[in-house]
C-alpha cells in the first residue's frame, strides 16, 4: 500500500517543486529545478542511471551558464531615461521615487555625492547592490 513512484516521477515533482519553492526564495537554485525537471522527462525514455547523471550534470552546467549570463546582463543594462523624485531621506539613504517604475520597482533606496532635496529630480548614474547612485538633473 506504500507509494510505487519511479524514478522520472520522482524527478519531475522534485522538480516542479523546487521551482515553485524558488519563486518564494532566492531565485538561484532555478537551472538546478529545471535540470532536475528535464532529466525526469528523459528518463522515461532512457533507463541508465550513468547517462542520466551525465545528461544532469551536462544540463546543470549550461542552464547555471545561461542563468548567470541572463542575469548578469541584466544588471549592466541602467535605464538611464528614468527620472526619480525624492520622497524623503532615511538614515544616510535617500528614498526616491520613480513613478513609471525602475527595474520593476517604484521605490528605491538611493545615495548621491550632492545634497539632495524633497521633491528633486534624480537620474541614474549607477546601481550598486540594491542601492541606487543617482545625480541630480
Amino acid at each position: 500500500m506504500g507509494l510505487n513512484l519511479s524514478l522520472s516521477e520522482i524527478l519531475i515533482f522534485l522538480g516542479l517543486f523546487i521551482a515553485v519553492v524558488d519563486i518564494f526564495t532566492t531565485g538561484y537554485i532555478f537551472p538546478f529545478a529545471i535540470a532536475l525537471f528535464f532529466t525526469g522527462v528523459i528518463s522515461i525514455f532512457i533507463q541508465s542511471t550513468t547517462l542520466l547523471t551525465v545528461i544532469f550534470t551536462f544540463q546543470l552546467i549550461l542552464y547555471y551558464y545561461l542563468f548567470f549570463k541572463f542575469i548578469k546582463k541584466q544588471k549592466t543594462e541602467i535605464d538611464e531615461e528614468k527620472i526619480g523624485f525624492v520622497k524623503r531621506k532615511e538614515n544616510n539613504y535617500y528614498i526616491v521615487d520613480f513613478p513609471t517604475g525602475f527595474k520593476g520597482e517604484i521605490q528605491w533606496k538611493a545615495i548621491s555625492k550632492e545634497d539632495l532635496g524633497i521633491g528633486d529630480k534624480v537620474k541614474v548614474k549607477s546601481i550598486d547592490g540594491n542601492i541606487l547612485i543617482v545625480e541630480k538633473v
